[in-house]
């Protein structure tokens, strides 16, 4: 996996390289706030990558694949199980949340 360290490098590379009217649009606080989801969502991952390739492998020699695949811990497995009998609009709607930026770029800021 990727170090957080090297990542937030190379984000701020990326910056820093970005033109001045994209950096405006979104503006600094977005960038950080961006920064931020990026290194929690890094520091919350799982390690085990060869889950992933597993379930890749599986999906792609099965005679019959899955629909979803779970590359995650007992914890999680039991709330995605919790999920699947959610209606998909409530399932969409906690993972949306769960996922949501509370900064918004610049831009729609003042549109607002």
């Amino acid at each position: 996996m990727a170090a957080e360290e090297n990542v937030m490098t190379h984000l701020d590379k990326i910056w820093e390289a970005t033109v001045q009217e994209v950096k405006s649009d979104y503006g600094g606080n977005y960038f950080y706030a961006f920064k931020e989801r990026i290194s929690s969502v890094m520091r919350n991952a799982r390690h085990n990558t060869h889950e992933v390739t597993d379930a890749v492998f599986e999906a792609l020699t099965s005679v019959s694949p899955q629909i979803r695949y779970l590359c995650c811990g007992p914890l999680t497995r039991i709330l995605w199980w919790a999920f699947e009998h959610l209606p998909i609009e409530i399932m969409d709607t906690i993972v949306n949340i769960r996922s949501f930026m509370s900064v918004k770029p610049r831009a729609l800021e003042d549109e607002l």
